[in-house]
């Protein structure tokens, strides 16, 4: 895809980046070569993350995705949260994190994508992806809440 059309920051894994096209595809390539590891064609708005197995999207209706981080085949896929306007995922030592409209932090199981816990904030809108630093991550709202939630 085109650089402009790349949505969010790219994943990063070692060699290997990640991103979303604008409404059209989630894809890897390897950056010490130069090619692309898997492309598949996802509509999308938000970025991508990813750990050292799996790389982590949600679709327009939110249903949440992991692909193996080698080639691309379909891990799992989660409806539990279908269209409740989620942020960008974030790829975390505990599962993945997403935000959603009503201000809840979602902690989903990366080798299954159950829900593990659901925690609430200001109850406005989740702005942007969940942020790690550390051992904490930082979400934050529309209201302008900042939250800090640890991992460990």
């Amino acid at each position: 895809e085109r650089l402009a059309d790349l949505v969010g920051p790219v994943a990063r894994v070692g060699d290997t980046l990640c991103a979303r096209a604008f409404r059209s595809a989630v894809g890897c390539v390897n950056a010490e070569r130069g090619a692309t590891q898997w492309s598949r064609n996802t509509g999308g708005t938000r970025g991508v993350s990813a750990d050292a197995q799996q790389a982590y999207g949600g679709d327009a209706s939110d249903r949440l995705t992991a692909w193996k981080l080698s080639n691309g085949d379909i891990v799992w896929s989660a409806e539990q949260l279908l269209n409740r306007r989620l942020s960008a995922p974030l790829a975390t030592p505990r599962g993945v994190l997403v935000g959603d409209l009503e201000g809840y932090v979602h902690l989903l199981a990366a080798d299954s994508g159950k829900t593990l816990a659901r925690l609430p904030t200001d109850g406005s809108p989740v702005a942007a992806a969940p942020v790690q630093l550390g051992g904490v991550v930082l979400v934050t709202t529309r209201n302008g809440g900042l939250f800090a939630l640890r991992t460990d």
